[in-house]
């Protein structure tokens, strides 16, 4: 039989286990108060971040149709003025494994209907040369602001008939003098070199390029 002092002693030791055990109870239900507040803040967050994300697709989504009805735009009236056609120019989008794609496209009249085709199968070479100059063109619209300096073209009618290459010259004139750019033209073409302020000619004797003659003519394409 235990004696009053063990009694009292071991209810002491009692009072301390229990009093031990009550501060650890408060703990670990902070801890999981804590817990259950970082989760639901975690939930929130990742809510907002939902939203955010949802927010910058769309506005990405939008920026980028904007960014191609200007395009197609621009090099629906380049085709247009120069092959004086009802020609349109559109650009379809798709998306795979995370990257956009685009396909360039123009339209053709099939028994009243108009249907659209990849342009190196149903126009030619002259049109996908008329479409690489106007896509030039409508990145220099877009990004004048950023972009200095001269439009440079290697061959640009390599594969346009004669029949436009007029219509091209007069499109070039204008958005020298529209947008203040020099162009620099690399052509075999006689028309579109007399359009030039300044034209060289280049002969290649024994390896080397030489200049053979220069003309300054009278234009008003810089």
């Amino acid at each position: 039989m235990m004696t009053k002092e063990e009694l009292e002693n071991n209810f002491k030791n009692f009072q301390r286990y229990y009093l031990r055990k009550k501060l650890e109870k408060e703990y670990f239900e902070n801890e999981l108060k804590n817990l259950k507040n970082t989760y639901e803040e975690s939930e929130i967050n990742q809510l907002r971040m939902e939203k955010i994300l949802e927010l910058f697709h769309s506005i990405s989504t939008f920026s980028r149709e904007q960014s191609k009805i200007q395009i197609e735009n621009i090099v629906t009236s380049c085709l247009k003025m120069i092959f004086e056609e009802d020609i349109d120019f559109k650009i379809e989008l798709t998306e795979q494994r995370g990257r956009m794609n685009a396909d360039f496209l123009v339209s053709d009249w099939i028994y009243d209907k108009k249907y659209y085709y990849k342009p190196e199968l149903s126009r030619g070479g002259g049109v996908v040369d008329i479409i690489s100059i106007a896509l030039r063109i409508a990145f220099l619209l877009k990004y004048a602001h950023e972009k200095k300096g001269p439009i440079i073209l290697d061959e640009p009618a390599k594969h346009l008939s004669e029949e436009y290459i007029f219509n091209l010259s007069e499109f070039l004139k204008q958005i020298s003098k529209e947008f203040n750019r020099q162009i620099i033209l690399v052509t075999h073409n006689q028309h579109l070199s007399s359009i030039g302020n300044y034209t060289y000619r280049i002969e290649k004797h024994n390896g080397k390029s030489i200049v053979a003659n220069f003309n300054q003519l009278d234009s008003t394409l810089d």
